[in-house]
């Protein structure tokens, strides 16, 4: 039996092996008024017995969290932004702590080897995609696969087989740039197609057991490296800004350059290369030199 003090709402999630249960309460109000929204806090208990709340080291709401399906540990998004995410064994026990950044959603493939972690709605949209290693391992290697964006992003799924991740922008959620994405399960865009209207965009239903877990491809490269020794590339700091890592889902994008200066920047090398001058440059001197005729 548990108590849980300062909760108006409480939802309950097993794990698959029915032997922890997690309660995310919530309560609208803040006594202390620091926070707006209100509180949430994440607890658990297990079937042995044991319980208690679940250690987070950052003040603020727990944004998200999300068991394996393979039952052997949890992932929590929690903290004012920017966000922490940690892994959690069954016990509680922290495995893995993740790098702060705007992140408020967690995501695991129907295997259980890969997850992602973003952040969507009012954050950037920016996602990281990690493996866990064999799930039937009990000790998780994690490493992550890759990094990516997709802005105004309001529906993630991983399909059945865990290979492919799809994002969505759907109606009425959002009415602009509708529209779905497919991303490998490193972050590489696989293909897109936009709506005027989108109403909604979900996997074909099939079971993860007509699939088979499969490790990342041998040889595969990621970030520059072997699927063995994977990007470190991360999200940094609330401004959704990528480091300049090297990482799967592309090269860096160019500067900005304005349309009058992207004949030559002031001081690059192309700076000295002659402009060619416009058609209105031309009449104008055209006319000057009837003029200087006459």
């Amino acid at each position: 039996r548990k108590s849980f003090f300062n909760a108006s709402d409480c939802s309950l999630s097993w794990n698959a092996t029915a032997t922890t249960l997690l309660a995310y309460t919530s309560c609208s109000t803040d006594t202390t008024n620091r926070n707006y929204m209100g509180t949430s806090a994440l607890h658990f208990l297990t079937v042995s017995g044991d319980s208690g709340s679940v250690p987070t080291d950052k003040e603020g709401p727990v944004h998200d969290y999300a068991w394996s399906p393979t039952g052997k540990e949890f992932i929590a998004v929690y903290g004012m932004m920017p966000a922490k995410a940690m892994m959690f064994d069954t016990k509680c026990k922290v495995l893995k702590t993740f790098k702060e950044g705007p992140i408020n959603d967690v995501k695991w493939d129907p295997h259980g080897r890969f997850f992602c972690i973003g952040g969507f709605g009012n954050l950037p949209g920016d996602i990281e995609f990690w493996t866990r290693g064999d799930p039937q391992e009990r000790h998780p290697t994690v490493q992550q696969l890759g990094l990516t964006r997709a802005a105004n992003t309001t529906f993630l799924e991983y399909s059945p087989c865990g290979r492919y991740l799809l994002t969505a922008t759907q109606s009425p959620r959002l009415r602009i740039d509708n529209g779905y994405k497919v991303y490998s399960y490193w972050g590489k865009e696989i293909c897109s197609k936009p709506y005027e209207t989108l109403y909604k965009a979900v996997w074909r239903p099939g079971s993860s057991e007509s699939h088979p877990d499969r490790p990342p491809s041998p040889g595969r490269k990621f970030g520059g490296q072997t699927a063995g020794a994977a990007s470190t590339a991360r999200i940094a700091g609330q401004g959704g800004k990528l480091e300049p890592h090297d990482f799967a889902a592309g090269a860096k994008p160019a500067p900005f350059r304005p349309r009058h200066m992207q004949g030559g920047i002031p001081g690059s090398a192309d700076d000295d290369a002659p402009s060619r001058p416009t058609s209105a440059a031309k009449k104008k001197r055209s006319r000057g030199n009837k003029g200087g005729g006459g």
